[in-house]
């Protein structure tokens, strides 16, 4: 009888361990962003290292490969927003609100162009060539080639 009940347990577990596997990953692809770029951009991949710099404009305010004015898009009001910033530009969402309003201020750059739904951020980087932006990855997934991705992270 003993036997039996270790069993029942032993199976109960590894029920428990299978489920919690299966939902750590759905979790994590749910996390998981891609930055992106208009398809005719060559660049094929990019650290989230290089993202950042061209993300923020640090080093270049154009495309060299493409001769475009780097345009970054950002996400109003969702996790994927605060996932970017934390993974890709290494600050907080405040931080890098307050980053670009002190460019503004200081070299009348502009901020990102702020949409409110990954379908808008994937149509503007789609048709704007310099545009950079980041997607969750299902949302990417969805995009049909008409975006490239860069970086998953």
């Amino acid at each position: 009888m003993k036997t039996i009940t270790k069993i029942k347990a032993l199976v109960i577990l590894l029920g428990v361990v299978i489920f919690l596997v299966i939902a750590q990953g759905a979790m994590a692809q749910s996390n998981t962003i891609v930055v992106i770029v208009h398809p005719d951009n060559p660049i094929a991949e990019m650290t989230a290292g290089k993202a950042k710099l061209y993300y923020l404009r640090k080093v270049k305010k154009r495309w060299p490969e493409i001769n475009k004015n780097i345009k970054p898009v950002d996400m109003e009001g969702t996790s994927s927003r605060g996932y970017f910033c934390t993974k890709v530009l290494g600050m907080s969402e405040s931080e890098m609100d307050n980053y670009f309003t002190q460019r503004e201020f200081s070299n009348a750059e502009k901020p990102p162009i702020r949409l409110s739904s990954e379908d808008e951020i994937i149509r503007y980087v789609s048709e704007n060539p310099g545009a950079i932006g980041y997607v969750s990855q299902s949302a990417y997934k969805n995009a049909n080639s008409s975006v490239k991705g860069i970086l998953s992270i």
